[in-house]
């Protein structure tokens, strides 16, 4: 029985870096879309905006 430290397992895979290569199985290609906030969004944080606003007046500390 042959037995192999990890310094000859990492040698030889040093050496034989072909023997270990594979072709890509995937791809990952990027799309950035631009989105612009609709009329519901901007109110919806313009009131959250108060809110906190409203808050933070009530509150001094």
């Amino acid at each position: 029985l042959i037995k192999y430290t990890d310094e000859d397992l990492k040698r030889y895979y040093e050496e034989h870096p072909d023997l270990f290569k594979r072709p890509p199985k995937a791809s990952l290609e990027l799309v950035f879309l631009e989105k612009m906030p609709s009329s519901e969004d901007t109110a919806e944080a313009r009131l959250n905006a108060e809110s906190i606003l409203d808050e933070l007046k009530l509150s001094p500390t």
